[in-house]
């Protein structure tokens, strides 16, 4: 997907800015104060939404006054163009939300707010398009913000020139899969419900063998027992002998 074109109503000292964007490269160059930073301070609200109020440095109220935000009408890779329209002005409820009102227009006429753009980035975070797509002179100078996961698998997609999109939804398929089976303080997950009765089971069998080490003692018991009973038989058999024979001497 890409920008093919920029519609500024009112963002910072940019005002009624129609910007043509439809080439293979498109450079901005100017001096300083120029509005090249608010130009791509401005894409980026249009795609995820305006800073907080507390953050009026980057939220980039108009100074002229008038509307503010603007538009960018994509094309995807179908060549279907999309318009993304954000505004910080009130949505249909009547509230007005700090990152503003957005509409999503396809090229068949479909229109949607958020989850729709949602959809159409595939995932892709502010912070990680801040770092990866749209990055100044600030974000250069953080190295710290290459050093994230998120960024390095989309790094990682675009040397395999595959979309940084469909790795980080694979990425986090494979995580509820893997969650799905096992988490270390879960219950119902497959892997915690059988480690569970592999634990249940470990038991009974230590108190089988328990009660077989108690089977096999008495069993020893009981043959040695028998063996006394036997020889206390022929015993009192020899002493009944013995009588006899002194009954009978007398």
């Amino acid at each position: 997907m890409k920008i093919v074109s920029i519609q500024v109503d009112g963002f910072g000292s940019l005002r009624q800015r129609q910007l043509d964007t439809d080439s293979p490269l498109a450079l901005f160059y100017g001096a300083n104060e120029a509005g090249k930073s608010t130009l791509m301070g401005f894409v980026r609200a249009v795609l995820f939404g305006f800073p907080t109020r507390q953050n009026r440095s980057e939220r980039y109220e108009p100074l002229g006054g008038g509307a503010h935000g603007g538009a960018l009408t994509l094309q995807d890779e179908q060549g279907q163009l999309i318009r993304v329209e954000r505004y910080d002005a009130p949505a249909a409820g009547g509230k007005r939300a700090s990152a503003g009102h957005v509409k999503v227009t396809l090229g068949d006429g479909t229109t949607g707010g958020e989850d729709l753009l949602n959809t159409l980035l595939g995932g892709l975070s502010a912070d990680l398009f801040r770092s990866l797509f749209a990055f100044g002179l600030t974000e250069l100078q953080e190295l710290r913000t290459l050093q994230t996961d998120e960024l390095s698998g989309y790094l990682y997609s675009a040397g395999l020139g595959v979309s940084g999109s469909a790795i980080m939804e694979a990425e986090r398929k494979l995580t509820a899969q893997a969650d799905g089976l096992y988490r270390p303080r879960g219950r119902n997950q497959e892997m915690n419900r059988l480690l569970k009765e592999l634990e249940s089971l470990e038991q009974s069998l230590r108190r089988s063998r328990d009660l077989a080490a108690d089977y096999d003692r008495l069993q020893g018991e009981r043959r040695s027992a028998e063996k006394r009973i036997a020889a206390l038989e022929e015993q009192q058999e020899a002493l009944r002998a013995e009588q006899l024979r002194l009954s009978l001497a007398g």
